[in-house]
């Protein structure tokens, strides 16, 4: 996709693009946007993912290393993550790209509560407590 962001905006077909910050930083968006806001809008985590019956054949101990050599590495990624992104962000507004890093994020949450209203119930409980873990994040 930012291939195909890359070349639009090129071409001057589009005016913006959305990607994270390692991939503007990569593939040089910045020689063809001038403008970032860090709106926070998604979250893209990787994650470990194993079949459950292979899960289950681990005995316990096995079970309970994978998990917090898991966790370990989680936060580990997490810090390299910010850090990187910390670096990158520097280099961009060095190369003269200016960067939006605290937007109206609550212009953003109204101009989408129309979405949640029409096709909320799709998800069951799902979206009230993503909404309540966010409200819980914001106030820490």
């Amino acid at each position: 996709a930012w291939t195909e962001a890359l070349t639009a905006m090129q071409q001057g077909t589009i005016d913006g693009q959305e990607n994270p910050i390692n991939v503007v930083h990569s593939f040089k968006l910045n020689e063809t946007q001038d403008y970032m806001t860090l709106s926070r809008h998604t979250y893209a985590p990787a994650i470990f993912v194993m079949g459950m019956p292979s899960w289950q054949k681990l005995p316990e101990a096995a079970q309970e290393v994978v998990e917090a050599a898991a966790q370990e590495a989680a936060e580990y990624e997490r810090e390299q993550n910010a850090a990187m992104a910390e670096q990158q962000l520097a280099e961009l507004k060095e190369a003269g790209m200016q960067i939006e890093e605290s937007p109206d994020i609550a212009a953003f949450q109204d101009a989408v509560a129309p979405v949640y209203e029409t096709y909320g119930e799709q998800f069951g409980d799902y979206l009230p407590r993503i909404q309540e873990a966010l409200k819980a994040g914001e106030s820490k």
